[in-house]
């Protein structure tokens, strides 16, 4: 998962576009992580951090991958952590990447990010990097 964007991508393994890849959803409210089925279909999709507005740091340095890159190395991770809002997001989309509804914790009490969220029997499992 490239969690430095904020879009989601899909590889196509089968038909007609078998071996190209497009965009599934984007322009999402966060940075997308792990992408899994729901039961009841379409995706359920953990959001790593949210997007901040009117100023976003990695918005601002996506035209710049490598000064992101550099970054992300040299800085220590409890520095880049604390630049990333604490505001756990969950975003469930349509088979063709559409936003359906989000589960929010705006305050990161219990779920500060998720980085994926697993169904069974009618329960969410998220896990967080937490």
């Amino acid at each position: 998962a490239v969690v430095s964007t904020q879009s989601r991508s899909r590889y196509w393994l089968k038909g007609d576009l078998a071996g190209t890849w497009d965009y599934f959803a984007v322009n999402l409210p966060g940075y997308p992580d792990n992408i899994r089925r729901r039961e009841s279909g379409g995706y359920w999709l953990g959001m790593a951090a949210i997007r901040r507005h009117p100023f976003s740091l990695p918005d601002s340095l996506a035209p710049y991958p490598q000064i992101r890159a550099t970054l992300t190395k040299i800085l220590p991770y409890f520095l880049l952590r604390s630049l990333a809002s604490q505001y756990g997001m969950v975003v469930v989309l349509d088979e063709f990447g559409n936003i359906m509804d989000s589960l929010q914790d705006p305050g990161g009490l219990v779920i500060p990010s998720s980085s994926e969220v697993a169904e069974h029997d009618g329960v969410l499992y998220i896990g967080s990097y937490y």
